[in-house]
Formats: C-alpha cells, structure tokens, sequence
C-alpha cells in the first residue's frame, strides 16, 4: 500500500479532526459543568459575563496542556486566534497559584484523563 498516497487522501486528518472536535466538545462540556454555565455560551464566538469567558479560559488552557493541542489549534477550535489562547492559558497558570483553583484544574483533569482512557477502551 502507498502509505504516502492514504495519508493525503484525507482520511487519516479526516479522523484526527473529528477526534479533535470530539476532544474539544467533551472539555467544554466538563468545563460548562464545573462552572455552571451553558456551554453554548462556552462556544459563543462574541464576549460573555466573566464566569464565562473564566470557563473558556479553562477549557482553552486544558485542551492545550491535557490534549497537546498547539495554541493555533486551540483557538481554531474555539473560534478565537493563537493570541487569546496564549492570553488565556497564562491567565489560568497564574491562578493556579490559588490552592482551591489548582486543585478544581487537577480533578477536572483526572476526569478527563479517566474519560479519554475509557474512550480509547471501546
């Protein structure tokens, strides 16, 4: 098999993006939660309340450092460009100083690590 002529079909970046998307829809919805707040505010390509630009904030910083997602990849998943996700994961690094933040990032990461564990189970 031509493995070069598969990869170009569009196929295998096909399936990376879905698995992306499907990463990205799952971390809004657990941040959504954690925050109490809807997650289609979450995805809202305009400004929101501060609980909620907070929660995307999150969720951006969390695809990045859980997912490896680069900072141009997280902000084409949120509608937003490379800049604001920078901007959002060094706002959420420098609250992870506040013990309580911390520890609510480190379960919300359990969770999804237990999540995507599981997924890749079935």
């Amino acid at each position: 098999m031509d493995w070069q002529n598969f990869a170009e079909s569009g196929w295998v970046a096909g399936t990376i993006n879905r698995v992306q998307a499907a990463q990205v829809a799952l971390m809004q919805e657990t941040v959504a939660r954690a925050w109490n707040v809807p997650v289609d505010e979450i995805r809202s390509p305009t400004r929101r309340r501060a609980p909620v630009a907070q929660a995307r904030q999150v969720a951006m910083y969390l695809t990045h450092v859980l997912y490896g997602f680069s900072l141009s990849a997280v902000g084409r998943h949120f509608g937003r460009d490379r800049t604001t996700a920078a901007h959002a994961c060094r706002l959420v690094e420098d609250r992870r100083d506040d013990e309580n933040f911390d520890m609510l990032l480190d379960r919300l990461e359990h969770a999804l690590r237990r999540a995507g564990a599981a997924q890749a189970l079935q």
